[in-house]
């Protein structure tokens, strides 16, 4: 259970509720995520991690699965619950040939065909920077590029960590709940 409190669209000052109707319209949802209204507490916070998000997911360099499953990946070693749980359903949306225990061994760096070597690669990747602190290994970067991986798209692995880690930093001190719309089947961390 969270120690926040969400902060409903009808109960919030003008301000919030602006941003509330661009983030829905962003979003293309009817209903807030849980990370919106609970990070609607802090008004500043909420307004940055939006136009980072924004911008990061925006690029096209990558695809939208390749994308949901790095942040899954970084969210899943990282412990965060909510942003794990909710990238693994956005990404069993996106391909419905997956479910959360070949998620898992996604992460563990095993395919099993459930997606390209090139995408393993880069989940891999992602994982070991957002885990590491040292500086990014040559060794990491040309297995990248060696998958034929361009700079704008390494690039935006890293954009993606970020925006992953920050996130995680959110919900897990916030320790959001889960939105029903994004419960998966035999989800834990």
């Amino acid at each position: 259970m969270s120690n926040f409190s969400p902060v409903l669209e009808g109960d919030c000052d003008p301000q919030l509720n602006i941003l509330y109707h661009e983030i829905r319209a962003g979003l293309g949802c009817k209903t807030l995520p849980n990370w919106v209204t609970y990070l609607g507490n802090n008004y500043i916070n909420l307004k940055s991690i939006w136009v980072f998000f924004k911008e990061v997911t925006t690029s096209k360099a990558l695809s939208g699965l390749l994308k949901e499953l790095i942040v899954f990946a970084v969210s899943y070693k990282s412990g965060s619950s909510y942003c794990a749980e909710f990238h693994a359903s956005e990404a069993i949306k996106l391909s419905s040939n997956l479910d959360f225990n070949q998620l898992k061994d996604i992460v563990d760096g095993q395919s099993n065909g459930y997606i390209p070597d090139r995408y393993i690669t880069a989940i891999t990747f992602a994982v070991a920077h957002s885990q590491s602190k040292c500086n990014l290994t040559d060794e990491g970067y040309n297995a990248l590029l060696e998958q034929g991986f361009e700079h704008e798209e390494i690039q935006e692995i890293f954009s993606l960590c970020a925006l992953a880690l920050a996130f995680n930093s959110f919900t897990k001190g916030m320790n959001i709940p889960i939105d029903k719309s994004h419960k998966v089947e035999g989800f834990c961390v």
